[in-house]
């Protein structure tokens, strides 16, 4: 997956599913924005132009993309993995008193 990305907000929502999905990823820093920082060969961060026709122009990206992600990496991203944090969000939120002019 090539996310080339250097503007916008929120999360990469590409990114999460191209890891989840155990597909290689070559990308800028800001394409990973609010992701879990996994340091893995197959999951590229290059930032500049210069960088990304180098990387792409050699065989080290042609045998990254030969392989799935390992599932270790791509657990990071299943529902399971992420009912605890969600659930502990959730929680929080339900706690919270509302304004008297929302209530």
């Amino acid at each position: 997956m090539v996310i080339p990305v250097r503007h916008g907000s929120g999360i990469s929502v590409k990114a999460a599913e191209s890891i989840y999905h155990g597909m290689p990823i070559l990308s800028t820093s800001f394409g990973l924005r609010g992701l879990p920082a996994i340091e893995h060969p197959q999951i590229v961060r290059r930032d500049t132009a210069k960088k990304w026709v180098s990387f792409l122009s050699s065989t080290e990206s042609r045998k990254l993309c030969q392989e799935r992600l390992p599932l270790s990496v791509s657990r990071h991203f299943e529902l399971e993995a992420n009912v605890p944090r969600c659930a502990h969000f959730l929680s929080r939120l339900l706690q919270m008193k509302l304004p008297d002019s929302v209530a």
